[in-house]
């Protein structure tokens, strides 16, 4: 039994040093060689400085190259036809040349770069996850229409207040970026795509093809006014998802454009500097905390659409349903003018507004619902902590409100 077994530890050994992958240096470059030996990867290269071209070889030893990484500092990185795969570039440079046999760029590839020229190719590739955390990225990126985005489960970014968040796409977290242009024909904008990258200051949105722009899409940028086309035949975008531009601290001024359908949860939460909101005609819901601890927010409007503008035969619905929280916590507010397609107001709604004195309703309302259990006293009511005038009380008492003020 024991001669078996040595027998055995000699055969498993063998099979190891068999199949197992060869490591080395071949002049300048540091590989991989694969199990079967069929192909090599390029680990990483004993040269480098400010001055000096990183070529990478097609062949190494008479062995294709399927993949290549890099750090340090150079010139330029060259990486040349054949190559199919990136693997890890922590490097300083001017530029880095993709090939067209590479279709995807894999997670993490660009973490901590400076790349002066923007790396990624302007045609159909996959972008897995965050691809630049920590990097530094040229001024002005263009956002191509063709590429694909896969969904990242990183661990090691934090969003918004404490949360980690699970999809963290492409350029989050990275600096040096001051405007973003998204390409005409980009119907979404993936979640979180610039989440943390506090140096954009300027986007521009595609005029036509914009339907929505997803979950944490800008939240924690430095972008200062927010602006959206008009056209009287489209309403782009539809949809503003979760959190998208939340703690957005520089942001003063939002221009609508023909109008947004739906803004969601915590959608533009803190974003301290709006002093003013004249809300699109064709909104029909606003999310649960969408516009939470705005803390200089003053004034509110809901607009009705004008019979001369055209935009009504875009209404599937004229009712606007205002979710929980969306104006709590907002300490300056002091009027809202609400439109006539109001039909709910959710719970909490404007809980501890302690500067709101007046809110403007329309005759035409009869009754609006508002949302919470009306008759348990421990749960505040829509417009609880707020300081609304005798008259104004009276006449939200009249469409249907019995909590507290």
């Amino acid at each position: 039994m024991k001669k078996f077994n040595i027998i055995l530890f000699y055969i498993l050994l063998l099979t190891t040093k068999l199949f197992a992958q060869t490591s080395g240096q071949s002049g300048i470059w540091y590989y991989t060689l694969a199990k079967d030996g069929s192909k090599v990867e390029i680990t990483g290269c004993s040269e480098q400085g400010a001055n000096y071209v990183l070529t990478f070889p097609t062949y190494l030893e008479g062995v294709p190259v399927w993949c290549v990484n890099a750090k340090g500092e150079y010139k330029e990185i060259i990486i040349p036809e054949g190559v199919t795969d990136l693997g890890r570039f922590n490097v300083i440079c001017q530029k880095v040349s993709i090939p067209s046999t590479v279709k995807k760029i894999p997670e993490k590839c660009f973490d901590q770069s400076r790349i002066k020229e923007f790396p990624i190719p302007n045609r159909e590739i996959v972008l897995e996850g965050s691809l630049f955390f920590g990097a530094e990225l040229p001024e002005t990126i263009v956002v191509c229409k063709d590429w694909i985005y896969k969904p990242s489960r990183r661990k090691d970014i934090k969003g918004i207040n404490t949360s980690i968040f699970s999809y963290y796409l492409t350029f989050a977290g990275s600096r040096g970026t001051k405007n973003v242009f998204f390409e005409e024909g980009i119907k979404e904008i993936p979640s979180a795509v610039f989440l943390s990258c506090e140096d954009v200051k300027n986007i521009l949105f595609p005029m036509k093809s914009l339907k929505s722009i997803g979950s944490y899409a800008f939240a924690k940028t430095g972008i200062e006014v927010l602006s959206f086309s008009y056209d009287p035949q489209q309403i782009a975008p539809d949809e503003i998802k979760e959190g998208a531009f939340a703690l957005c601290s520089n942001l003063t001024k939002i221009y609508w454009g023909t109008g947004v359908r739906t803004i969601g949860k915590d959608a533009f939460q803190e974003c301290n500097k709006i002093t003013a909101i004249d809300f699109p005609p064709v909104l029909r819901e606003l999310g649960k905390d969408s516009f939470k601890n705005c803390q200089n927010l003053i004034a509110v409007a809901f607009y009705d659409i004008p019979e001369s503008t055209g935009i009504k035969s875009l209404l599937e619905s004229p009712e606007l349903i205002l979710k929980e929280g969306v104006f709590s916590n907002c300490s300056n507010l002091q009027k809202v003018f609400l439109n006539k397609n109001v039909t709910y107001i959710g719970q909490e709604a404007f809980l501890d507004c302690k500067k709101l004195t007046f809110i403007q309703i329309p005759d035409s309302i009869k009754q609006i619902t508002f949302g919470g259990w009306q008759k348990l006293n421990d749960i505040h009511g829509t417009f609880h902590g707020t300081s609304l005038s005798l008259a104004t009380q009276a006449r939200i008492r009249e469409l249907g409100y019995t909590k507290e003020f």
